[in-house]
């Protein structure tokens, strides 16, 4: 009787100090459970603040807007910028002013790089100039024309003593920026003897403009 009484007490205390740290502490299974629940919750938050992957990627790949009918020409632009420029140059010069026009060229390191878009703005501000009532003066007109079996001539790129105060008052031209969305068009005009500025417009150009016009442009 007596050693099992002996053995009774031990195992009672046993007993007694599991169901204590049953009730009063967590076991170390319920402790992990209650980690995991945090860390998930966590987990679900920051998740939640990060920007999806798939929808960023759309918004950097988002293609560039372009209408489904247009009838705007590169004309248009050309027109409006020349608008612009005669009423700066009302403010200061009469209709009787020579005004030549150049090319435009690309705005890099040598402003010596054009393209048929920078020609072609060349060609179409001199229309609209012309209409307009400026004396415009082609500087590409040669002193004589040429006649061969393929048609006459009178025009000429080729290189020749630059033109200068004695051929016109102004000359008109510009530079091109190319964006993401279009052409940046920078166009002045100004005066080829004290080389000040006299008039200044700009204006960005489409690529969809350009594209529905077969305008070649050279590389970006």
């Amino acid at each position: 009787m007596k050693s099992l009484t002996l053995l009774s007490v031990p195992i009672a205390t046993f007993m007694l100090s599991g169901c204590s740290l049953l009730m009063g502490q967590p076991t170390m299974s319920q402790s992990v459970v209650v980690m995991n629940e945090q860390s998930m919750a966590i987990d679900e938050m920051t998740a939640q603040m990060q920007p999806e992957p798939e929808l960023e990627e759309m918004q950097q790949t988002k293609p560039d807007y372009v209408p489904m009918n247009h009838f705007v020409k590169l004309d248009n632009y050309v027109e409006q910028m020349a608008i612009e420029l005669s009423d700066l140059l009302s403010e200061t010069q009469n209709m009787s002013t020579e005004l030549a026009v150049a090319s435009f060229v690309r705005l890099d390191g040598t402003l010596q790089t054009s393209d048929q878009l920078g020609n072609q703005l060349a060609e179409t501000f001199m229309h609209q100039l012309h209409r307009f009532g400026y004396q415009v003066v082609d500087t590409k007109l040669m002193d004589n024309g040429h006649i061969s079996r393929m048609g006459d001539y009178v025009f000429s790129r080729k290189s020749k003593a630059k033109f200068s105060s004695d051929d016109a008052e102004y000359v008109l031209s510009g530079t091109m920026l190319y964006r993401e969305k279009g052409v940046l068009v920078n166009a002045r005009v100004m005066s080829l003897e004290s080389k000040k500025v006299i008039a200044t417009s700009s204006k960005m150009i489409p690529w969809y403009v350009l594209r529905s016009e077969n305008i070649l442009v050279s590389s970006r």
